[in-house]
């Protein structure tokens, strides 16, 4: 081969390589201390190159910026609305923390389309700047760029670099008072007094209006904030507040007259005093039990039984055998003092009834003769 055509044939070969196809930069920022800087990210793209997606990290001192979202703690950056979802291109940000706090990694993709990213904005970061940072510039550095273009094929390219200069906080600058703007009455002129942080001209209260009834004069309330007599309204009959409203018989419950309980009225035991009963609703004292009254043979005496409430002992009637008797009780057992009385009587009655027989006998006899 001839050397010129060697060489022509080397140049060729390197002559794309030596203009990048796509360029990742980042545009200068400025911010106070203590403040924010916003940094944007971009890329530019030759006509005949079309870019799917792109990767790259990004330094920066993390002694004096802070790049986490203070609501989640991933990188504070967002994608440019104008490529992210719901648009033609629909892309996505995937975002991270490589290797501690002052390395992100940033990916605008998408895993749905090859729909390619027009050259432009690709995303933007926050950076928090610390209170006690020199004032000065700070490098951001762009590294590990990755370009692809729809296909999924990579494409030349090559990253800018840019700097965050950081500036004195801005000076404070005093708030003019809005006219007519108070904090208490003495803040208004005479007249007028402060009402939500604003002076205005009283306005007369109406004659008649009141909050309560102690802003009405005497023998008048306040309804919806006006003072009015009230109309007297008919009592029922039988309406009391009090004993005082009812007749001298009557008590108040439940705003209705009554006649109270009469004295000694009673459901059960426990409403009448010791030593009394209840018996029909009313408290009485129990009668003492007479003597000899039984309800059943443990209320009686050993050796006796109960017959119609009373204690009796039982009659021994004959029969049986073995030495033993075959007893009964008597129904109507005759008290002792009356068995007493008859066997009193027996002799008398017996010499009665002898004479009655001899008259007669002898009255026979003389008819016969």
């Amino acid at each position: 081969m001839h050397p010129r055509t060697l060489v022509l044939g080397i140049a060729a070969f390197l002559s794309p390589l030596a203009a990048w196809a796509v360029t990742l930069e980042c545009a200068p920022a400025t911010g106070p201390a203590g403040g924010q800087a916003t940094v944007e990210f971009r890329f530019t793209a030759d006509e005949a190159e079309s870019v799917g997606g792109t990767q790259n990290d990004i330094a920066f001192d993390a002694a004096v910026f802070d790049a986490a979202n203070p609501l989640d703690g991933t990188p504070n950056c967002v994608l440019n609305p104008a490529i992210g979802p719901g648009t033609e291109p629909d892309k996505r940000l995937a975002k991270a923390f490589v290797d501690g706090p002052g390395l992100v990694r940033a990916i605008v993709f998408s895993q749905q389309n090859q729909i390619e990213i027009p050259p432009g904005s690709l995303y933007s970061c926050i950076f928090q700047i610390d209170d006690e940072a020199d004032r000065r510039s700070y490098a951001v550095e762009l590294l590990g760029d990755v370009v692809s273009d729809p296909a999924g094929d990579r494409l030349s390219s090559d990253v800018v670099s840019c700097a965050i200069e950081v500036t004195d906080p801005p000076t404070p600058v005093a708030t003019p008072t809005p006219p007519g703007f108070c904090t208490d009455d003495e803040d208004c002129p005479d007249g007028q007094i402060c009402v939500d942080n604003r002076c205005a001209t009283i306005t007369p209260t109406p004659i008649g209006y009141c909050e309560d009834e102690e802003d009405c004069p005497p023998g008048q309330i306040c309804i919806d904030n006006r003072c009015a007599t009230p109309i007297p309204t008919a009592t029922p009959d039988g309406f009391c507040d009090d004993d005082e409203d009812c007749p001298d018989d009557s008590v108040c419950i439940d705003n209705r007259c009554a006649t109270p309980t009469p004295i000694g009225f009673c459901e059960d035991e426990e409403d009448c005093a010791p030593g009394e009963v209840c018996i029909d609703n009313r408290c009485a004292t129990p009668s003492p039990t007479p003597i000899g009254f039984c309800e059943d043979e443990d209320d009686c005496a050993p050796g006796e039984v109960c017959i119609d409430n009373r204690c009796a002992t039982p009659t021994p009637t004959s029969g049986g055998g073995g030495g033993g008797c075959s007893c009964s009780v008597d129904p109507d057992p005759p008290t002792r003092a009356a068995v007493n009385l008859m066997l009193a009587l027996l002799p008398v009655m017996w010499l009665r009834f002898a004479r009655r027989t001899g008259a007669q006998r002898t009255r026979i006899t003389s008819q016969r003769r």
